[in-house]
């Protein structure tokens, strides 16, 4: 006798595109007899996919996927029997409804199926039903049998609750790209904070870079070790939020917290912690953002606020910013002109094919490439002297990415077929990097800073001063990167040089301060002495040099500069 369950089944069968064949314990029987059906929504589903990755900083720097530990899917659902909103009473009369009073015997209820698309090679360790798109996983909960009490009370209770846990295998091909890449840099905290100049700033960052050059002369015995993360995602957008979960650091010795300071852009984070059993310093919870496209970060070196940019400037922005939108539109664009939905292809689930009639590949579907990066990290070290002693530092970053790099979407479906909006799957992936620093390398590259002032009496400040500075600077190679006055009393001017030196760029960084006052000069003629009033002034020269990996030709370069300075000095000084 055919039930009408046996003709929707058959119906299915007939319109549904051919199996492909994937490895799997079983296949799963629509219709498997005596099978039993309750309508309950589960409390949470969770599907975290793990990749792990080992990554060497050195001279010779190295990132690969750990081949002893393969990508790993796990689907995780909690459905509590408690009765209410998730085993309801209307889902335990549906079990009593089809099992006969008092059943001791083994039984599950279907109380939904969890269904996956664009799982390509994806391989799970249970029973599925795959077509050429969709997988479909049934969620079975014990009902009766087993540890379960006699009879159907248990199930509305409220005391119990069932936890399924599928193992399954993500695509070995997938993700195309590395996700993540770990920086970590050894710093000396008097030259940390810098930054890269440009040929515009604000005028408070311009008065906070001089303030430091005045002030490098007092150096601080400690190290830096910053830490930047970047995560790289197909198709990713600015609701999209991955977070630093965990940074260890190795630390060779049991020590005091007090000899560690840890910032989080540039703000005090009192999260950090010292962990005896892996003997590490570890923080976390660090939150990424989407790496702003290179106009907006130019429209932040250069300090345009809103409460300062003319009507000019924000309709130049507005424009900048719809060409961004613009692009990012292109990006997300199919090769056909399509439109394409969320899932990256059409409404009716086909494969989308180009302007010329053959199938796009699915790599072409996928949206651009984003990158999202972490703030910079800085662990302040009071006695780095521990770390001298030692050759490497290990360190771990995990970082949890609220998707799946498999590129797999998921969908819960209830017990009667429809789209349970209530509880949406939490697609999670988690990227854990082992990471060796090879210490020799990482102090050899470092950036070394080195620091003079020069004070000159009776010479009044002005641009002609300035313009000293800069031809003695452009007659050693000098290219000018920053020249600005920055107030006029007391006088204030800030430049900024660099010059190619091997491989690297070598900073030179001047801050010319000075003061005009009134003085007198006295003159003896013929026994009476003359007091005529005159104009004079003193004048400071701070300059910072800036190279990687060595202090000396940044030295032999500012005393160069510095004798050259001295003569032309020598001629201008008001004379008493």
């Amino acid at each position: 006798m055919w039930t009408p369950r046996d003709l929707i089944g058959w119906i299915r069968r007939l319109f549904a595109p051919a199996a492909e064949t994937v490895t799997a314990l079983e296949e799963y029987d629509w219709n498997r007899t005596g099978e039993v059906f309750a309508r309950a929504v589960p409390e949470t589903v969770r599907i975290v996919e793990t990749y792990s990755y080992d990554q060497e900083i050195s001279r010779n720097r190295n990132l690969q996927p750990d081949q002893g530990r393969p990508p790993a899917g796990r689907v995780e659902i909690s459905l509590p029997y408690d009765g209410d909103h998730f085993f309801t009473r209307q889902a335990a009369a549906d079990v009593e409804g089809q099992l006969p009073p008092g059943n001791t015997d083994p039984a599950e209820a279907v109380v939904g199926h969890l269904v996956f698309a664009d799982q390509g090679r994806t391989q799970f360790d249970r029973a599925v039903k795959v077509n050429s798109r969709f997988t479909a996983l049934p969620i079975r909960v014990p009902v009766s049998g087993g540890v379960l009490p006699m009879g159907y009370e248990h199930l509305i209770a409220d005391r119990t609750s069932c936890v399924i846990t599928n193992q399954y295998r993500p695509d070995p091909e997938r993700p195309e790209i590395l996700p993540v890449t770990v920086k970590i840099e050894l710093l000396d905290p008097d030259s940390a904070d810098f930054g890269q100049p440009t040929g515009s700033m604000n005028p408070a960052r311009a008065q906070a870079l001089a303030n430091k050059v005045k002030g490098l002369g007092t150096f601080k015995p400690c190290l830096e070790l910053r830490v930047t993360v970047q995560v790289h995602v197909a198709g990713g957008g600015p609701d999209l939020h991955p977070e630093v979960s965990l940074v260890s650091i190795g630390w060779p010795s049991v020590t005091s917290l007090s000899s560690f300071d840890l910032t989080v852009s540039g703000e005090q984070n009192p999260l950090i912690r010292y962990n005896p059993v892996t003997r590490s310093v570890e923080w976390q919870d660090v939150r990424m953002t989407l790496r702003r496209k290179k106009s907006e970060e130019k429209q932040a070196r250069e300090g345009q606020d809103k409460e300062d940019e003319t009507e000019n400037d924000e309709a130049q922005a507005d424009v900048e910013a719809d060409e961004d939108v613009e692009d990012d539109e292109q990006d997300r664009e199919v090769q056909d002109g399509n439109e394409p939905d969320a899932a990256g292809s059409d409404s009716t689930g086909s494969d989308s094919t180009g302007s010329d009639g053959t199938e796009s590949d699915s790599t072409e579907r996928e949206a651009a490439i984003r990158t999202y990066e972490s703030p910079a990290m800085s662990l302040v070290l009071q006695h780095p002297g521990e770390l001298y002693q030692e050759s490497e530092v290990k360190a771990r970053v995990d970082v949890r990415i609220p998707r799946l790099l498999s590129g797999m979407d998921a969908r819960l479906y209830g017990a009667t077929g429809a789209l349970v909006a209530d509880c949406e799957p939490e697609l999670v992936s988690e990227v854990s990097t082992s990471i060796k620093v090879i210490l020799d390398d990482a102090f050899a590259e470092r950036t070394v800073s080195t620091s003079q002032s020069l004070h000159f009496s009776e010479v009044i400040p002005d641009p002609a001063r300035v313009e000293d500075i800069k031809n003695a600077l452009a007659g050693h190679g000098f290219e000018r990167l920053y020249d600005e006055q920055l107030q006029a009393e007391p006088y204030r001017h800030l430049l900024i040089h660099q010059r190619r030196t091997g491989p690297d760029m070598m900073q030179l960084w001047h801050l010319v301060e000075g003061r005009r006052f009134k003085t007198e000069r006295k003159k003896a003629v013929a026994g009476e002495t003359f007091t005529t009033p005159v104009e004079s002034g003193d004048l400071d020269i701070f300059a910072v040099g800036r190279l990687r990996t060595s202090s000396h030709e940044v030295t032999r370069a500012m005393n160069a500069l510095q004798q050259v300075l001295r003569s032309p000095m020598a001629h201008v000084r008001v004379r008493r």
